[in-house]
C-alpha cells in the first residue's frame, strides 16, 4: 500500500477529490488571504492512482474546471 507524506502548515486552503472509473486524483489549492472575499486560489500539486495500478503519483496537472467552475490562478510551485 502507497502513503503519502507531506505536511504544510502555513497555507490555508482546499483540497478536491475528482473519481472516474479510470482513475482517483486529489489536488490540493492555496487561497491568497482567507478572509479577503476576492482572494485568489492556486493550484499547489495534485496526486493520482490510476485504476489497477495500486501505487500513487504526482498529477502532472490539476483536473481541469467543469463549466460554471472557477479555475484556479496558477500555480504557486
Amino acid at each position: 500500500m502507497t502513503s503519502l507524506k507531506e505536511l504544510e502548515f502555513d497555507s490555508h486552503g482546499f483540497s478536491v477529490v475528482d473519481v472516474t472509473p479510470g482513475r482517483l486524483q486529489f489536488d490540493t489549492f492555496f487561497i491568497s488571504d482567507r478572509e479577503d472575499p476576492q482572494a485568489t486560489v492556486s493550484f499547489y500539486r495534485g496526486y493520482v492512482s490510476e485504476k489497477g495500478s495500486r501505487t500513487v503519483t504526482r498529477a502532472a496537472a490539476q483536473v481541469p474546471a467543469l463549466r460554471g467552475q472557477r479555475a484556479s490562478s496558477g500555480s504557486s510551485e
